[in-house]
């Protein structure tokens, strides 16, 4: 079935039913890129079976007076102007005023190399909760395009699909190599909206910038067709001077990934997955990683002393925060040699040491 059969399926011409697509692209300060995405979805998608929610998340440059242009020209495009509050916030402004039977996300300063019609095609004839594609990407300043090429599946096995989502947040204590490991992007996904609204699934951000990937594991969780395919629509255009790529110091880091880490453990639950395993993964991966997070971060914080400083590693380091006395580093995983290092001085109480350590040689910033 295509999408003009499904119009005559429906046997209405209200947009709402007529709209097979909404595309949510959360937009800040990108008056001189987010045209030339526009431009590129109307290059691609010729059928009028599509909107764009355009979500102006408080911009201060003139992004507004440039999407106002291309509203005023093209009747697919939505305008919507909040306050600033971040991309989980204008995605979830985006998706509450989505009509779409379907809907998908871009980012402002990427770019569409294929129309999205075969896919919605797609996810129609294969009565799909998702589809994921494999996306293109290329660094700004080259013509060097490159694909992370998914293989053709269908699945509808739940154990399979908890599987994907186990392998999405760590391969080795949680899946198996029986899983394909998926992208943690939603502008390469196509999400039947109605699996949104009925599991009240929406971006969820304890920091700064793992949205996307705590989208698609809810997502995963209550999917029951999805399907990946070797085909694309979208390249990623990677700019060094992105706010993905800036270092810089994440304020109540602490508390942050306390609430992420309750929110992982629920998830985790879901998953069905041995209490050993996951008990392993917590000892041995995740409170670790967590305390290098949260030492890194507090190294680099401008606005405070050294020996405010100190005391934020302090915390951190103490029943308050990850407690290191439960940690044996000889179970360690995934660490550098530096980063056990680290470990070791701050689990011999050399807090001083390790942090001069830090600032001075191996100068690691937690963003």
């Amino acid at each position: 079935m295509n999408w003009h059969q499904s119009l005559i399926r429906d046997n209405t011409n209200t947009r709402e039913m007529r709209t097979l697509l909404s595309i949510v692209i959360p937009l800040y300060n990108g008056e001189k890129v987010i045209e030339n995405l526009i431009l590129s979805i109307l290059e691609y998608n010729q059928e009028p079976l599509f909107e764009i929610i355009i979500v102006d998340d408080g911009s201060i440059d003139k992004s507004f007076e440039v999407c106002h242009r291309l509203k005023d020209k093209y009747n697919e495009i939505k305008l919507i102007i909040k306050e600033n509050g971040g991309i989980a916030s204008a995605r979830n402004a985006g998706l509450k005023n989505a009509i779409g039977k379907y809907v998908t996300f871009a980012d402002q300063d990427d770019l569409l190399i294929d129309g999205y019609k075969d896919f919605v095609d797609q996810c129609i004839n294969e009565d799909l909760d998702l589809l994921i594609t494999s996306p293109y990407n290329r660094y700004e300043n080259s013509t060097d395009m490159r694909q992370r090429v998914f293989s053709e599946q269908l699945i509808e096995d739940e154990k399979m699909i908890k599987k994907i989502a186990g392998k999405l947040i760590d391969g080795k204590y949680l899946s198996d190599d029986s899983a394909p490991f998926i992208s943690t992007s939603v502008w390469n996904v196509i999400y039947r909206r109605e699996l949104l609204i009925k599991n009240d699934i929406s971006f969820k951000s304890f920091i700064d910038y793992e949205d996307d990937w705590i989208f698609n594991i809810e997502t995963l969780l209550c999917a029951k067709r999805i399907a990946l395919t070797s085909k694309g629509y979208y390249c990623w255009i990677i700019r060094n001077s992105s706010e993905s790529h800036r270092s810089k110091h994440i304020p109540e880091l602490l508390t942050k990934r306390k609430n992420w880490m309750n929110w992982l453990s629920e998830i985790i639950d879901k998953l069905g997955i041995p209490s050993d395993k996951t008990g392993a993964f917590i000892r041995e991966v995740l409170i670790p990683r967590n305390i290098m997070m949260c030492f890194n971060n507090a190294c680099w914080n401008e606005k405070n002393t050294k020996e405010n400083k100190l005391e934020e590693i302090r915390v951190a380091l103490s029943s308050k925060g990850w407690d290191i006395s439960s940690v044996d580093l000889k179970t360690v995983k995934e660490m550098t040699i530096s980063n056990r290092f680290i470990l070791f001085l701050l689990k011999a109480n050399h807090l001083n040491l390790a942090y001069e350590i830090n600032c001075r040689v191996l100068k690691n910033h937690f963003h």
